[in-house]
């Protein structure tokens, strides 16, 4: 329980604060289960406070300074910690809606267990608030459970960071430092990284690629690699799995593909980049007839031009043809159903490969051999039978 002549004295401002710290530096300060909502706290000076379980809703503390200060299951929705010093401060189970800590100092900080991504109360589990710490420093953070989803932390430094176990779904890392942490457990779903991202000496014993839930302690992950249970990475694996994988650019196509525009569209792709040698490297068949096609691009490619250039000529041919369909729709009522019918049936493995192969276009084609399709499948050695197992959603490592 707080300190009832500490908090009084912190409330009235924090001039007097600062200089009641000064004259008693030897205090413990006990702020616990206060609520400290709405105070100006800026360049308050908070080193070793106890401030467990209080809230700190919408609260300023702008280069405050909470050096091994405990904030274990602090309540920080809209909390400003811009330029603070927060260096080795116990976030543990701490939840953050919409807290800020651009260009705070968070070296050794421990957040473990705690919800970068706060859940907004009474909403549904879908609406979400980000926390802002964007250039944030989280050397030697702990950050194990933390749930990072969603979060630009480009250029940011986590190393030696314990993250195992972390929520890293569709967060972007371009040039983020990752060297010598910990990623044991962690989830990676559609992050995105490149080749300044930096993997040197990671640990990492396996990770998953898929998140479909959580629970009231865990979240639920799926797509375990490496897949066996019993087994985990080599010293390098993990860096080289990511090697492999990072340099593509994925086109998602969620309601199948009309391979004749595609075809179309990737020839064009090729032409607008003529310095990138882009090729096919894999097709992966997903559940309900979704597919990934990765598009193997060099080091220095500008993917995120590449994936919008293509999306400009194929939903256009698209569109277009599904326009020129529809208007016939008054002379065939069932036209609409056979063509979407169509459609998912142009995605089966065997359809595709007689699209390709019944294509005079040497550019497109030569891309496709020795491709490898999810199922097991690779046209190195087609001999008309196909491995189409419409159950396998896995990637390809």
């Amino acid at each position: 329980m707080a300190n009832r002549e500490q908090l009084e004295i912190l409330k009235l401002s924090v001039q007097e604060w600062n200089k009641w710290r000064q004259d008693n530096p030897h205090v413990e300060i006990d702020l616990s289960q206060a609520d400290l909502s709405n105070l100006n706290l800026n360049g308050a000076i908070l080193n070793d406070a106890d401030m467990s379980d209080s809230t700190l809703a919408r609260s300023k503390l702008i280069q405050a300074k909470l050096i091994r200060a405990n904030l274990r299951k602090t309540s920080l929705m809209y909390t400003d910690f811009q330029f603070a010093i927060l260096a080795e401060a116990n976030f543990l189970g701490a939840t953050f809606i919409n807290t800020n800590f651009h260009l705070a100092n968070l070296t050794q900080a421990n957040l473990e267990s705690a919800s970068l991504i706060g859940r907004v109360p009474n909403q549904g589990l879908d609406v979400f608030r980000q926390a802002n710490i964007r250039q944030a420093n989280f050397s030697r953070a702990n950050l194990h459970k933390a749930d990072l989803s969603g979060q630009i932390i480009s250029d940011q430094s986590f190393n030696f960071a314990n993250l195992s176990d972390a929520n890293l779904a569709r967060v972007e890392a371009l040039g983020t430092n990752f060297e010598n942490a910990t990623l044991t457990g962690a989830c990676i779903e559609d992050w995105h990284i490149n080749s300044d991202t930096k993997f040197n000496d990671v640990i990492c014993k396996y990770i998953y690629r898929k998140i479909t839930g959580y629970t009231t302690k865990d979240y639920i992950y799926l797509e375990r690699r490496p897949s066996d249970e019993t087994k985990i990475f080599n010293p390098g694996d993990f860096q080289r799995l990511i090697e492999t994988s990072r340099e593509t650019v994925d086109l998602i196509f969620g309601q199948g593909i009309d391979w004749h525009i595609f075809l179309q569209s990737f020839n064009q792709l090729r032409d607008n980049f003529p310095n990138d040698d882009l090729t096919v490297s894999a097709i992966e068949k997903k559940y309900n007839g979704a597919f990934i096609i990765k598009v193997e691009v060099p080091q220095n490619s500008d993917k995120s031009a590449i994936e919008a250039d293509f999306w400009k000529q194929y939903q256009p041919l698209l569109d277009a043809k599904d326009a020129h369909i529809k208007s016939l729709e008054s002379n065939n009522n069932f036209l609409q159903q056979e063509i979407e019918s169509n459609r998912k049936e142009n995605t089966e493995m065997l359809k595709i490969i007689k699209t390709l192969a019944a294509k005079d276009n040497s550019k497109i084609i030569n891309n496709f051999q020795n491709s490898k399709f999810g199922g097991g499948f690779s046209t190195e050695n087609y001999n008309g039978n196909v491995n189409n197992n419409d159950n396998d959603n896995s990637f390809i490592d």
